[in-house]
Formats: C-alpha cells, sequence, structure tokens
C-alpha cells in the first residue's frame, strides 16, 4: 500500500513537472508579444535570450507611433529541438496608423525558446 502511495506521489510530480515546462516556454512566447505590444523594452529584455534581444528591439521599435491589438492569439509547444521548446502561435498582430491596417501574421513562425537559469527566454524565431 505505501508503495502505491509513493509511487502515485512520483508520477504526480513528474507530470506536474512536464507541464510546468510547457506553460514556461508558451508563457514566454506570450510575454514577448506582450513586451511588443506594450512598447516595453524592460519586459522585452526578461522573456528575450541576449542573443536575440538586438532582433527583438527591432521589432518593438518597428511598431513605434502605430497602435496594435492581437487577433486569434493563441500558442502551443509543439516539440523539442536539443536543450530547446519550439512554440508555433495562432493570430495574427494589427497594426494601425490612421485609417490604414496592416496584418502581420504569426502562423509562419517557430519560436526557439530555452529555460536559461530559471527563466523561459524566446531566443529566435
Amino acid at each position: 500500500m505505501k508503495r502505491i502511495l509513493l509511487l502515485l506521489i512520483v508520477v504526480g510530480l513528474l507530470l506536474a513537472g512536464c507541464s510546468g515546462s510547457q506553460s514556461g516556454a508558451v508563457g514566454a512566447v506570450n510575454g514577448y508579444y506582450q513586451a511588443i505590444l506594450a512598447q516595453n523594452s524592460d519586459q522585452l529584455k526578461n522573456v528575450t535570450c541576449p542573443g536575440f534581444l538586438e532582433t527583438a528591439q527591432t521589432e518593438l521599435d518597428s511598431f513605434q507611433g502605430v497602435k496594435t491589438e492581437m487577433q486569434g492569439f493563441s500558442c502551443q509547444e509543439t516539440g523539442k529541438e536539443g536543450e530547446n521548446s519550439l512554440v508555433k502561435c495562432a493570430g495574427k498582430i494589427v497594426a494601425t496608423y490612421g485609417s490604414e491596417k496592416m496584418d502581420f501574421p504569426l502562423a509562419d513562425r517557430v519560436h526557439t525558446v530555452q529555460n536559461q537559469g530559471g527563466s523561459w527566454q524566446v531566443c529566435g524565431y
């Protein structure tokens, strides 16, 4: 009886650990786009690998002076590549400048996300 209880506890902890890592990678990608839309460079730095920060900052800067919103946005972890988690998103960023609207689809991006020192960070797409 004790062995079964111990086994159930171990299995539960393993499952909790797996689900947490998945939401961590997806959470980093969500945070990345929240930072882009909010024009928040500090938040962007927190969810971006140092080697990808220049590209991320350029993307943030490209939306300066326009109103942005997400439409149909959702993400899921689609796999692993070495130590990287791969996250794919649906939806698009809609940028409005005056009366002109432009769509930036996200479906073609596969985000590379790493757990660096306990913090999930977007390292490319």
